[in-house]
């Protein structure tokens, strides 16, 4: 694709986001809903943040400002969800009713807050890529791609001692040069195995991660429940040896890419 139909493809992916927001109302806010909301949203900043280096500064500061807003409506009611969702069956009943109660006025905020989100639309904004040369889109690409990799292998010291966010912002650089494979270089067998490994680290890093933030909703509303509290251990210690063993065989992956 050259810039032209790089800026139709994010026209598509503006649209999308309306589209998942009326779809999320009219399914009342279910579980798959707000996801799909959500992985929409992802897509869109995926692309976003690729093509950043080719926008106008202020352009992308606008929309990564409205995306990163309207997805992070969703962030808290989506947190309780998951938790309930992974770990249910092994929560006692007073910890599944805290949990729903929680929930209520959480949905509450929400639904008030899409309100006040109807009115926007983001498919009347449009993404233009004035720094991209028509004629340079492979060179783009093979560089920008080379960056992310860089940045993924990168560690942040500050976030060394801080294994939620370190492994979310690794989740999602992963899932982010995944969703860019799989929308313009899906075509590219030289990366076969490498979406194989990236699929493979934000399975385990989803869990991980999911791990973390529900040990921080123990604490943070004094849940008393031995059981649910054994298994979240129990898991955070054998979700972080195995991210910890796929997040080394990703990065083997990535400097053999980096090296050709």
């Amino acid at each position: 694709m050259n810039a032209y139909e790089i800026e139709g493809l994010f026209t598509i992916h503006l649209s999308e986001m309306d589209e998942k927001l009326k779809e999320m109302i009219r399914l009342d806010f279910n579980h798959d809903s707000i996801h799909a909301y959500r992985e929409s949203i992802r897509l869109f900043r995926a692309l976003l943040y690729f093509y950043k280096p080719a926008m106008r500064a202020g352009d992308y500061r606008y929309l990564d400002i409205q995306s990163k807003k309207y997805f992070d409506k969703t962030s808290r009611i989506r947190e309780l969800d998951v938790f309930i969702d992974g770990y249910g069956s092994s929560m006692n009943r007073q910890t599944l009713n805290i949990l729903e109660d929680l929930k209520q006025p959480l949905m509450a905020r929400l639904k008030l807050d899409v309100r006040r989100m109807i009115p926007f639309r983001f498919s009347r904004l449009s993404v233009k890529l004035p720094y991209l040369n028509p004629d340079s889109m492979k060179s783009f690409e093979l560089d920008r791609q080379c960056e992310l990799f860089e940045e993924f292998m990168y560690v942040a010291p500050e976030l060394e001692d801080l294994q939620e966010k370190y492994i979310h912002s690794k989740r999602m650089l992963s899932k982010k040069i995944r969703y860019i494979h799989q929308i313009i270089l899906s075509n590219d067998a030289s990366l076969v195995l490498l979406n194989k490994r990236l699929e493979s680290f934000q399975a385990i890093a989803k869990n991980l991660h999911d791990t973390c933030v529900n040990l921080r909703l123990v604490g943070t509303y004094k849940l008393e429940d031995s059981n649910l509290i054994e298994v979240l251990v129990e898991n955070h210690t054998r979700y972080t040896k195995i991210s910890t063993e796929a997040y080394a065989i990703l990065i083997d992956e990535m400097q053999l890419i980096l090296k050709k």
